[in-house]
């Protein structure tokens, strides 16, 4: 099957999905007889609180499964796309996912310290509060996203593109911004030291608001003091 055809975003590709089997709901044992899950359609399934190491997931596009308060170490998702998946609260430390999208999830708190984001793609998901330490970002975009309270710090978001997103009160200390673009984004609260801020893509609006930030008074030319 050729590969489903879309406009570049940031770069990306869209994931290499092919032709795929109906899997149905996806089960706890269908994980306990291998390492992963490959060339699947996934409709349903509920791995709640499930926890496993170096799990692998390779060309499964999965819809409306439950995977919070899932702990997945390690876990690998390769050319996938999740939609209306529930990962609220799930802790996936060293998580790589590699042209992958992710879209209308509930993603409140999840714990993805140390992941790495290569070609991965974020639209219209809740991850208020979740905990981005130290991820490494290549070619992501954030589109239309709850990331209010989200937390980046040490993060690598070189690049990465937040469009229309809720940055509210977002730590970012810490991260790396180079032409990192957060153009229509609110930025109120936003955590962020002068020295993260090199390199950053701001609009008119926002660059104010960030000088506001760090004490600096914005005034007209005719404006008095």
């Amino acid at each position: 099957m050729a590969r489903r055809q879309r406009s570049s975003i940031n770069g990306m590709e869209p994931p290499a999905l092919g032709r795929l089997a109906t899997h149905g709901e996806l089960t706890a044992g269908d994980l306990a007889v291998r390492d992963g899950i490959s060339g699947v359609s996934v409709s349903g399934g509920d791995l709640a609180g499930h926890a496993a190491d170096d799990l692998a997931f390779e060309r499964v596009s999965a819809a409306r499964l439950v995977l919070s308060q899932s702990q997945l170490a390690r876990v690998q998702w390769s050319d996938c796309r999740l939609e209306g998946c529930d990962l609220a609260g799930a802790t996936w430390e060293q998580a790589y996912l590699l042209r992958t999208e992710l879209r209308g999830c509930r993603m409140l708190g999840v714990n993805w310290i140390g992941a790495r984001l290569d070609q991965v793609l974020l639209q219209q998901c809740n991850a208020t509060a979740a905990q981005l330490w130290e991820i490494r970002c290549r070619q992501c975009v954030f589109e239309r996203c709850q990331l209010a309270d989200a937390s980046f710090e040490g993060a690598n978001l070189a690049g990465a593109v937040f469009r229309d997103c809720d940055l509210s009160n977002a730590n970012m200390q810490g991260a790396t911004l180079t032409d990192a673009d957060l153009r229509g984004s609110t930025i109120s609260g936003l955590r962020v030291r002068p020295e993260d801020v090199r390199g950053l893509i701001l609009d008119a609006a926002q660059a104010v608001q960030l000088a506001q930030l760090f004490g600096v008074r914005v005034l007209a030319a005719d404006e008095t003091r």
